[in-house]
């Protein structure tokens, strides 16, 4: 028979286990928040030329995007996750139904209008649907997160970009037993850490720990800290963890002298110093500097000329409502909505510019700056096309 001491010591134990999901989840509800329009009366929404399978026929789903050289944008956009999303669980294709492929888009922001296209893939891997990508502009390649549907299996796929900067070519496919749930991916630009064959060196997340339905939802639902940020190393093509006890790890951005990290779950975003030694063992070392909290369920990060975008989604079970509906039109289905921030890390805290309740554009999962032109890109999950904003 249990004492009173030992009772009491496990009705803690029981309330804490409860508390600490609810908070979270609470926070992740954001029940009284009201969103703002912040931003969007200098934003012009980018379209693309009509593509036949898409929903509409335009640029759409587009997860992440990069800035490149010259104002010029690449985005990884796959129109079947209008009904299927590996990430989230959900497959509403009918067997037999024409599935889409993904692509990668080139968004030119420096014209007037902007404009979007796009891209020819040279040899394509087959069952190819993008989520995170990064481009090397001094290397001239796209690495691209690669969930395909026929298999388990997931990828880095690597594009050389053409001169004619409208034509990818794919080079080869990373594939590794700690590559299981990959998002999103930071290049290293240390060209001591580039394997044999040219390819770089780079970290990426892995967002679950779980590959299952059932056990990804208890993963979420319980807000347990599993999830990981590894690093791949190029030279001898294996990959380590190098940041652990994360609840649902998402965006990876940086340079080859600090790396941030998006927590989507606990909505915030770690930062850390890195340590490159490429003769040493282990040749990357990540020491903690600081966690922010941003005030929304955080997804991807863009680092660029010394300013963070973090971009994500501040009411994230709508989110998840709306990500999850099979009619996303339905009035019982909430709009999710979108919001960018922008941090410089040296001086301030982030910052809101651009903010919607998800009628004008919903679903915001990247943001990216270019601070040279003044320029703001916004991408979405589940909204038509890509937003160029006056920053």
């Amino acid at each position: 028979m249990l004492n009173p001491g030992n009772r009491s010591w496990i009705l803690v134990a029981i309330l804490s286990a409860v508390a600490y999901p609810l908070y979270h989840l609470i926070g992740l509800a954001a029940l009284n928040k009201v969103i703002p329009s912040i931003g969007y009366e200098s934003c012009v929404k980018v379209v693309g030329k009509l593509l036949k399978f898409t929903p509409d026929g335009l640029l759409s789903f587009c997860e992440d995007i990069v800035i490149g050289q010259g104002g010029v944008a690449y985005a990884s956009c796959d129109p079947a996750r209008e009904k299927r999303n590996k990430v989230l669980d959900y497959n509403y294709f009918d067997i037999g139904e024409y599935i889409p492929s993904g692509n990668i888009w080139q968004i030119d922001y420096a014209v007037t209008p902007p404009a979007a296209k796009m891209m020819k893939i040279v040899s394509r891997p087959q069952d190819f649907h993008p989520l995170g990508l990064a481009v090397d502009t001094k290397r001239n390649l796209i690495m691209v997160i690669n969930l395909p549907f026929d298999s388990d299996t997931a990828a880095v796929e690597v594009f050389s970009i053409e001169d004619d900067r409208e034509t990818l070519v794919h080079q080869r496919t990373i594939q590794h037993p700690n590559l299981y749930t990959p998002n999103a991916l930071h290049i290293l630009d240390n060209a001591d850490m580039e394997g044999s064959d040219g390819t770089p060196s780079f970290f990426f997340s892995n967002d679950h720990y779980f590959q299952t339905k059932l056990l990804k939802l208890i993963e979420n639902t319980a807000i347990l800290p599993i999830s990981n940020v590894m690093f791949y190393d190029a030279r001898i093509q294996q990959a380590s963890s190098v940041v652990n006890g994360l609840a649902f790890a998402n965006g990876v951005s940086g340079d080859d002298s600090t790396l941030f990290v998006s927590e989507c779950n606990k909505r915030q975003v770690h930062q850390f110093n890195m340590t490159l030694s490429p003769s040493s063992s282990p040749p990357v070392r990540l020491d903690f500097v600081q966690k922010v909290p941003v005030g929304m369920a955080v997804d991807n990060l863009e680092y660029h000329q010394g300013v963070l975008v973090i971009a994500g989604h501040p009411k994230g079970l709508d989110f998840m409502h709306y990500a999850m509906a099979k009619d996303r039109s339905l009035p019982s289905v909430p709009r999710a909505a979108s919001q960018v921030l922008v941090w410089h890390p040296s001086r301030d805290s982030p910052s809101v510019v651009f903010s919607d309740n998800g009628h004008y554009y919903a679903a915001s999962s990247t943001g990216t700056l270019d601070v040279s032109r003044q320029k703001l890109l916004v991408a979405s999950l589940y909204d038509r096309g890509i937003l160029v904003c006056d920053a």
